[in-house]
């Protein structure tokens, strides 16, 4: 976005295309495929009409916001900012060489300025190296849990992980620099490493040529504090309570704005509470490997399990009463997984065996249950009606709300 036409806006965009789409991204090999502009980015008024000299003009600063998208293989590897409890390491990766510059940064927003030295990558094969390395590790499975440095800096990062996994931390600060080092937004990540594979972690940022810049800052506590030392001297400590409900202030005062106060109020009280908040309980803990499961210290075992069993029933138009199963939120009772399976065991094979197009996580289910379970080829059920090869499919006549109707069910309905 761009204020064009004022003074020094236009060289200002050209600069930013030259830098952004003929520089930065060729050297990462990554396209852009699609963009949208506002051009028009300059508002002017007058306070009086009839008054001469009373326009007032203002022009929004030339701003940038990338969104980028990718193919995932497996979406079980995903790195989450989830801590996992246990014995490991937190470390920092710094892309910016040390520099902590804060121009344009939140903590210098607060002081009520806004600087002139931000941060900047100036080696896009670094960043690569980093990505490369990252990905790796990931599929080696020795990163626990990941988020990189942005808004805040490395105190908002400790923080948010902090959040996510109702879990306590000791921050260890080596730099003169205190402030610098925990709210610089340079290019960077915290990882969490199990003890075990820590040397295995730092001799791949090595090979990588950025063994510089990877630190250990500290570890993971079973606590609700974050305790900063300074070389080795306790320096501050928070109660994590604390932090999260600065964190979720502007959050809250918008909500009471637009909801009921009372409400947003009593969510807001549960949120700095300890209570771990909606968790899932799946009786069938057999029907996926260990790889699919979710290892959350608040979640039960299989909760990815029953959002993609969900979205599988909704494809098939199972009973509507099961669709709350996609959810993977909520506690459901005992053999409710071995329904929804069953039906879609038998919508999977209509009358003679006409073939279904499914998706390919279906049959994976559909093949893992059948491998465990030791079912043999499913027959049609009494509820199902046949569907003539070449006819059209039913339309969904499911009566629950939560239903999509009006699409082609796949098999019977």
């Amino acid at each position: 976005m761009a204020a064009c036409g004022q003074p020094g806006e236009d060289a200002a965009l050209f600069d930013t295309v030259k830098a952004v789409a003929l520089d930065f991204c060729p050297a990462l090999g990554v396209a852009i495929p699609v963009g949208k502009d506002s051009l028009s980015m300059t508002t002017r008024w007058r306070a009086d009409a009839a008054a001469e000299g009373s326009e007032h003009v203002v022009s929004s600063p030339l701003s940038l916001i990338v969104s980028a998208f990718a193919p995932v293989g497996d979406a079980s590897a995903t790195l989450t900012p989830l801590l996992r409890q246990g014995d490991s390491r937190l470390l920092l990766v710094d892309l910016g060489r040390g520099k902590h510059r804060l121009g344009g940064s939140i903590y210098a927003q607060t002081r009520g300025r806004i600087g002139d030295n931000p941060p900047d990558c100036k080696s896009p094969a670094r960043l690569k190296a980093f990505f490369d390395a990252v990905r790796a590790l990931a599929r080696e499975g020795r990163i626990l849990a990941y988020h990189d440095r942005s808004d805040g800096g490395l105190i908002a990062t400790i923080a948010e992980m902090l959040f996510a996994a109702r879990l306590g931390a000791t921050l260890d600060c080596n730099a003169d620099d205190i402030a610098g080092w925990l709210f610089n937004e340079e290019l960077g990540a915290v990882l969490q490493v199990a003890e075990s594979n820590v040397d295995a972690v730092l001799r791949a940022f090595s090979l990588a040529g950025l063994g510089a810049a990877v630190s250990m800052i500290g570890t993971v506590e079973a606590s609700s504090r974050l305790l900063l030392r300074h070389k080795g001297t306790p320096l501050l400590a928070f109660e994590r309570s604390e932090l999260l409900a600065a964190w979720r202030e502007t959050g809250h005062a918008m909500q009471r704005l637009r909801d009921h106060p009372d409400c947003a109020d009593q969510e807001h009280a549960r949120a700095l509470g300890d209570a771990p908040g909606l968790s899932a309980t799946l009786s069938d803990a057999g029907l996926l490997d260990d790889r699919h499961r979710v290892a959350g210290p608040h979640q039960s075992r299989q909760v990815l399990l029953g959002g993609v069993v969900g979205h599988a029933c909704h494809r098939n138009r199972c009973a509507g009463g099961l669709s709350a199963l996609g959810q993977g939120d909520v506690e459901q009772p005992r053999g409710a997984l071995r329904v929804v399976i069953k039906e879609l065991v038998e919508v999977a094979h209509p009358v003679k065996q006409q073939p279904v197009r499914m998706l390919g996580f279906e049959r994976q289910i559909l093949a893992h249950h059948w491998r465990v379970v030791g079912t043999s080829q499913p027959k049609l059920s009494r509820w199902q009606t046949a569907v003539p090869t070449g006819s059209a499919r039913p339309r969904c006549q499911a009566a629950s709300s939560s239903a999509r109707c009006g699409t082609p069910a796949l098999g019977a309905a």
